[in-house]
């Protein structure tokens, strides 16, 4: 387990370099425990959902591509900031109650064709609002899912001839973004300026509303 792992990096340090990784160790295993119980009461719902056969309260914005997507990933995520670097939601919180707003993301291929499915339930929508705007106000729709996708989620899989393709800024570009909350703390300009690197190319958007999105 990482947390048990940060945990033990305290071990022949100063006392004061001890108490500061246990205080990260700490403050990230609470939110860690804050996650998972978010995690849980969306999986409720989506539970509920499929044991009634009830999606209306389940909407979807889905991206269709020419081919299938150079990356393919799986993931729900709590976005912090938008594409303009603007803050969409504060991810502290304090208490199980507390739930930020959600975003289940799915790339994938099927007959020839990509699709990019971002979904989330109704009680998130004031959040994914916002982050749609944001998305489709940035200059390029396809490189910001790109930038979104390696900044926020780590299970990514990438076709080995595209990222064979890039060069070498390219690649740094790429994992400079997978680093952010990994290695060093997720920027608000992450996801600004986001670079084309031909992972996506998206040929029709469609945002299902409830009645769609239950048919």
């Amino acid at each position: 387990d990482r947390l048990d792992l940060i945990k033990e990096l305290d071990r022949g340090n100063s006392l004061e370099q001890q108490k500061l990784i246990q205080a990260i160790h700490k403050e990230r295993s609470t939110y860690n425990k804050l996650t998972i119980s978010d995690l849980k009461y969306i999986k409720s719902k989506l539970d509920y959902m499929l044991v009634n056969s009830d999606f209306s309260k389940l909407n979807h914005l889905v991206f269709t591509l020419s081919s299938p997507p150079k990356v393919m990933t799986s993931a729900t995520v709590a976005p912090a900031f938008d594409f303009q670097g603007e803050t969409i939601q504060d991810l502290s919180q304090q208490n199980s109650n507390d739930i930020p707003g959600y975003i289940m993301i799915n790339s994938f291929s099927c007959s020839g064709l990509g699709y990019i499915c971002l979904s989330w339930v109704d009680g998130h929508s004031h959040i994914v609002d916002k982050f749609y705007k944001s998305l489709m106000n940035t200059p390029n729709i396809a490189a910001s899912l790109l930038a979104f996708i390696f900044a926020s989620i780590e299970n990514n899989y990438l076709s080995e001839e595209w990222w064979n393709s890039l060069d070498d800024s390219q690649k740094s570009y790429l994992m400079d973004l997978f680093s952010q909350g990994v290695r060093i703390p997720l920027y608000d300009c992450a996801l600004k300026d986001a670079k084309d690197l031909q992972a996506f190319n998206i040929i029709a958007t469609q945002k299902l509303p409830v009645s769609a999105a239950a048919s």
